[in-house]
Parts: structure tokens; sequence; C-alpha cells
């Protein structure tokens, strides 16, 4: 995903040194253009899709909200059909990646992968060739989930709670992981090496707008493990369990390192971060501020 603005050039190569996360290229006479490029894994692919992201209300961090009633969710805990525009596409990022902005709380809310209302992660969504099976799901499992890291760790609810939203409160700026149980395995976020069977046993799904301006993110977990097994222990169709989160959470650590650079740096520098920061995630921004 890349995201544009503009910042003065006075500062620029000192929030480049102090911002890794992004990648600052100059490209105006005036002014100078920030890329803030968020790394992507490779074979990542895109489709659009049709439902809006469900509302959530404020709570106190760790209280669970109940959706009855809640006119943007289904009793299953899917999203209400709808439409959220044709310029938002989603992406799914095959063991992608989860950071806290540490701007605002995060909200997760439990859906039900199998809701003809949500469209599954797909070998042809994350560009990977046979990595997602359309095997539908073998049998039901008692998962249960939780928030892996940062610590302590906290349980978070069992997969069958379609539709509970828990609000995990304002994490510090860093990577979160998220960790479900399936009998005698865990699997979590991120990339193979985290896993027993050092497979990827999550999607990230991130989208074009609501990601910037809401935090809306998905993450669909694959709860077998093992390679495909046609009809056997393994389907590899990652529909054991589907989270939604938004709030302060991002794809990339870009936000938390600007605001580490608003906070400890001065002006010009300063002023360059917080610019980038509005563009990058306004969300972040408002709840900073700025």
């Amino acid at each position: 995903m890349r995201n544009i603005c503009s910042v003065h050039g006075a500062g620029l190569q000192q929030l480049t040194r102090l911002c890794p996360a992004t990648n600052l290229i100059a490209a105006s006479v005036c002014a100078v253009t920030l890329f803030c490029v968020s790394p992507t894994k490779a074979g990542s692919g895109s489709r659009q899709l049709s439902a809006p992201a469900p509302k959530t209300s404020t709570a106190p961090a760790g209280v669970f909200l109940q959706t009855s009633g809640t006119p943007t969710l289904s009793e299953n805990g899917s999203c209400a059909p709808g439409k959220i525009g044709l310029e938002d596409r989603a992406t799914d990022h095959f063991g992608g990646e989860i950071y806290s902005t540490g701007a605002s709380d995060i909200m997760v809310t439990i859906l039900n992968p199998l809701s003809p209302l949500l469209i599954p992660p797909t070998s042809a969504s994350v560009g990977v060739w046979d990595a997602i099976s359309t095997i539908p799901r073998l049998k039901h499992r008692c998962i249960k989930i939780k928030l892996k890291h940062p610590r302590p760790e906290r349980y978070i609810g069992k997969m069958s709670q379609y539709g509970a939203t828990i609000n995990l409160g304002k994490l510090p700026p860093g990577e979160i992981k998220f960790e479900i149980i399936a009998g005698d395995y865990t699997f979590v976020t991120g990339d193979a090496t985290n896993n027993p069977d050092k497979l990827v046993h999550a999607v990230v799904r991130t989208y074009t707008v609501q990601t910037k301006t809401s935090g809306r993110m998905q993450v669909w977990f694959e709860d077998a493990p093992g390679p495909l097994k046609g009809w056997g222990e393994s389907d590899r169709n990652f529909t054991g369990v589907a989270l939604e989160l938004t709030g302060g959470v991002s794809d990339s650590n870009a936000v938390a390192d600007l605001l580490k650079v608003i906070k400890e740096q001065k002006d010009p520098v300063r002023q360059a971060a917080i610019d980038s920061l509005k563009k990058i995630c306004p969300l972040a921004a408002a709840n900073a501020g700025f």
C-alpha cells in the first residue's frame, strides 16, 4: 500500500533516519513528496469486497460488548450486506503482520467464517499458488482465541462466540500477535516460523481506505496442522477462525515510528512527521490531537 503526502524539504533527511518503517523519496521542486510504503508479503494479491465495517461501541478495556440489536452485525456474527465503495479494495496478506499504533483502543469482533456474507481468502487473493484449499470445513473444533503479544497474554473468546466484541484497550506501539488454540496445537499470526508445523496459519486482510480511517482489518486462521491432506486432518481452507479488528491497528509499524518522532523531535522534523501521519493514518493523527 502506498500513501503519499507532501512535506517541506527541511528535516526530510532526519525523518528518513528516524523513521525506518517508511521509505522517503524526494520528488518535487518546492516540496518533497513523502512515499510511505508499508512492507508487502511476497505474492500478496487484492480483491474487491462488498461488506461494510461493523460499527463498534465504546467500552472499558477487557469488557465484552453485546452485539444484539446492532444493525451492522447479523446474528451469526457476519457483516450486514452493503457497499463500501469501489475505491476501497481489500488485500489479503499470507502470513501478514499486525501492528498497534498505540493511538487508540483496539476492538476485536469474532466473526462467523462460514457466513455467506463474508468472502474467505483464496489462493488467488493471496497470490500464492495452492496455498489455500476450497475444501469445506471438515469438522467443528472448540477453538480458543488469545492475544499472544504484547504480554501478558489475554483470553479473547471462543470461535463460536459469533458477534462478540472485546475492547483490548490501547496497546503499546509495535507488532501484536493473535493465537488460536485448537486441540493440542497453537497457531499464531505472522510468518511460518511462529508455528509448530512451520506453515503459515493466518491471512491478514487490509482495506485501501478503511484500514487508514478506522483501522479495519480482518484475520483468517487455519486451525489444522500440517499441509493439505485432502479429506484428512488438514483442509488448509483458512476458515477456522475469523476476526475483525478496528481502532488502533495498522499493517505497518510506520505509524508507531512517526508518533515516536513527533514526541521526541523538534520542528521541522516534527512537523514533517505530523504531516506524514495525517496521510498515513488519519485516525491515529486525530487521536493524537493533530
